[in-house]
């Protein structure tokens, strides 16, 4: 079972303690069109890890497609896990979010035991 952490991340990206990470509503804009994503901030910079494309963004960047990140405070609630952001804006996950991402790229027990499609 994969965890719905910080340090799960932290581990995973190879960030190193001294760097800060909060979660965030990462917001993608292009053509007009906005996008809310789970983030992870790397507090201090304008780097984000977008959780679901497993990979770092630049936020402030004029380009066609664009991010800016608003800082999150995460909540359980029942079988969801809710973002709530610093401006009002809200992201609802299943618990199980972060596993059914990252379940194929981290070796684990349960792994060897399920098929892989």
């Amino acid at each position: 079972m994969i965890g719905f952490s910080l340090s799960f991340l932290r581990k995973y990206f190879c960030i190193p303690r001294v760097v800060k990470l909060r979660w965030c509503i990462l917001v993608e804009q292009s053509e007009g069109q906005e996008n809310l994503r789970l983030g992870v901030m790397l507090c201090g910079t304008n780097k984000v890890i977008d959780v679901a494309a497993r990979k770092f963004v630049q936020t402030g960047l004029p380009t066609p497609v664009s991010y800016s990140a608003v800082s999150a405070i995460r909540r359980n609630e029942g079988d969801e896990v809710v973002f709530y952001g610093a401006d009002e804006r809200r992201l609802y996950l299943p618990n199980t979010y972060v596993e059914d991402i990252y379940f194929r790229c981290i070796y684990s027990e349960e792994m060897m035991n399920q098929p892989l499609i």
